[in-house]
């Protein structure tokens, strides 16, 4: 079983070192198969990331709709310092305009389906995910930009500090924190369309079935608590160090934690060995981080995220999800 990465679809440098530190391979969905960050592609061929892909089709009608947004926002917004005053303590590229546009652009290329009146929320769900993402991607690149930013003021300060020089301008680096983490924003609209291609991953059906979600946002976690039928902590580790090169201690060590998850999600009990939660001895990196995992008692993966969108799904299929989950698991990394 591996862990699935939700609800986003990007995967930024430090989330995916973070989930490195716990984990050997870990799912991620994609809108499309044409739109993986190269990045990722990186982390693919090099074991971390199983990427999957459960609706296919429409990529070119995708691409589309994505790329008049694209045109249009660069046409409203001008350049991206000039956006980036305008929005303040907002988070970048997420606003009103946003959702109305898209939904301008739906129209313009919509299915014959919608024409008849019947929503294709699967597609829907792509889109938002697909465009979401490119939004992700930018927001996180302009994020790294203004760090790099802020070592060059922090050290042309530090270069005219003997002249008892004062400056009274906003750095960079606090023009960075107040720009919001749009990983955070529109939880419920992400969660929604992820769950939409959660729910078509036939994957869950299989051997290659998983009941454990991993996230790096706490809204997620917290929203997700609130419409489950109650969870409760099961794990706490701290201090995890991040590794660039992992030893076989340290990948024995990542496998007895899956094992744990494992029993976590198929049986009814909520007490984890704690021989696991010491690390091994050559255990040792730059930074470290944290993972809290929660359970949510007898209710499976696909009850949960089938909620989110109010959707059901027949007993054949329910059937076949028992079998494999009594549990849902659910963890967050900081």
């Amino acid at each position: 079983m591996k862990p699935i990465y939700f609800p986003f679809t990007f995967i930024s440098q430090p989330a995916g070192e973070a989930l490195r530190a716990f984990f050997r391979r870990v799912v991620v969905y994609q809108p499309s198969r044409k739109s993986v960050p190269e990045s990722m592609q990186i982390w693919e061929k090099e074991g971390l990331l199983d990427i999957r892909v459960p609706a296919t089709g429409d990529e070119d009608q995708i691409d589309a709709i994505c790329r008049d947004y694209r045109i249009w926002l660069d046409q409203h917004q001008g350049s991206e310092i000039a956006y980036l005053k305008a929005q303040g303590n907002k988070v970048p590229f997420f606003d009103e305009s946003y959702a109305s546009q898209i939904k301008k652009d739906v129209k313009k290329n919509r299915r014959a389906s919608e024409s008849q009146g019947k929503p294709d929320f699967l597609f829907l769900a792509r889109i938002f995910l697909q465009t979401a993402q490119e939004l992700d991607v930018e927001n996180w690149g302009i994020n790294q930009d203004l760090v790099s930013l802020e070592k060059m003021e922090r050290d042309l300060l530090n270069g005219l500090r003997g002249e008892g020089g004062d400056s009274q301008v906003k750095s960079a680096g606090e023009m960075a924190l107040e720009i919001s983490d749009s990983k955070d924003y529109m939880t419920k609209e992400r969660i929604q369309a992820w769950a939409r291609l959660f729910l078509n991953d036939q994957s869950q059906f299989g051997a290659e079935a998983s009941g454990v979600f991993i996230t790096n946002s706490r809204s997620v976690l917290e929203y997700l608590i609130d419409v489950s039928t109650g969870a409760e902590t099961v794990l706490s580790l701290d201090a995890v160090p991040v590794q660039k090169n992992k030893t076989g201690r340290v990948q024995k060590w990542q496998d007895g934690l899956m094992e744990a998850f494992v029993r976590l999600v198929k049986n009814k009990e909520t007490v984890v060995d704690e021989a696991f939660q010491s690390f091994p001895d050559s255990w040792a990196g730059e930074r470290t981080v944290a993972l809290n995992i929660y359970i949510i008692p007898g209710e499976t993966p696909r009850e949960l995220f089938a909620r989110c969108v109010n959707s059901g799904f027949s007993q054949q299929e329910k059937d076949k999800v028992e079998r494999k989950f009594k549990n849902t698991l659910l963890g967050l990394i900081a």
